[in-house]
C-alpha cells in the first residue's frame, strides 16, 4: 500500500492500452464533477457516485484513513490533486502501472 504523499508525486503517466471503464466515488459534488471530467479527458468512461469504493481521496487524510480496512489494490490520495496524480491512482488501483 502506498503512503499518502506517494501518489501526489507520481509522474505524469505514459500513455496506456487505451480507455477504461471507472468508477468514481465522492461524496462533494464539485469535486466529483471535476474528477469525471478530467478522467473524460483522458478517454476514460466514467460512472460516478456520491457513495463506494475505489481510490480513497480525502482532503482530511489522517481520519479518513484512520480504522478504514481497505483490501487491495487501493490508492491513497490527499486533496488538493493534480490531473496526473489522479490518472496515476487510478491506473495504479486498475493494475495499469508500467506497461510495456
Amino acid at each position: 500500500m502506498r503512503k499518502p504523499n506517494d501518489a501526489i508525486r507520481t509522474p505524469t503517466p505514459t500513455p496506456k492500452a487505451g480507455p477504461r471503464r471507472v468508477l468514481l466515488v465522492e461524496d462533494d459534488t464539485a469535486v466529483r464533477t471535476l474528477a469525471r471530467r478530467l478522467l473524460q479527458d483522458e478517454g476514460h468512461t466514467v460512472i460516478d457516485a456520491p457513495t463506494g469504493e475505489v481510490v480513497y481521496v480525502s482532503s482530511y487524510f489522517a481520519d479518513a484513513v484512520a480504522g478504514l480496512d481497505m483490501a487491495e489494490p487501493v490508492e491513497l490520495l490527499e486533496k488538493p490533486f493534480t490531473p496526473a496524480s489522479l490518472a496515476a491512482a487510478v491506473d495504479a488501483v486498475l493494475g495499469l502501472g508500467d506497461e510495456p
